[in-house]
């Protein structure tokens, strides 16, 4: 199963993983799944992190290590995602 974090699920599977449920907890452990993260995630805590309303140790570098070092992978945002907001409802 592919499986899109959102910001808060991956602040929360880091440093306070008993916020999420059991399944959400599950479903990004199991080996069989790939965990995504977009950019617009990282870009999001960067701005939280530099006006002080967040505090990640070693800022936004570490972040990005401790993603790839649980083998998350980040998401690009492509040209092609702006386009087809204009055929959503």
């Amino acid at each position: 199963m592919k499986c899109l974090l959102d910001t808060h699920t991956v602040l929360w599977f880091l440093g306070d993983p008993e916020k999420l449920s059991r399944t959400a907890l599950g479903a990004i452990i199991e080996p069989a799944n790939k965990n995504y993260i977009s950019i617009v995630s990282a870009w999001e805590l960067a701005i939280k992190i530099s006006l002080g309303k967040l505090n990640f140790e070693d800022g936004i570098e570490n972040f990005f290590r401790i993603i790839e070092k649980n083998g998350f992978e980040m998401l690009p945002i492509k040209e092609e995602y702006f386009k087809s907001l204009k055929a959503l409802p």
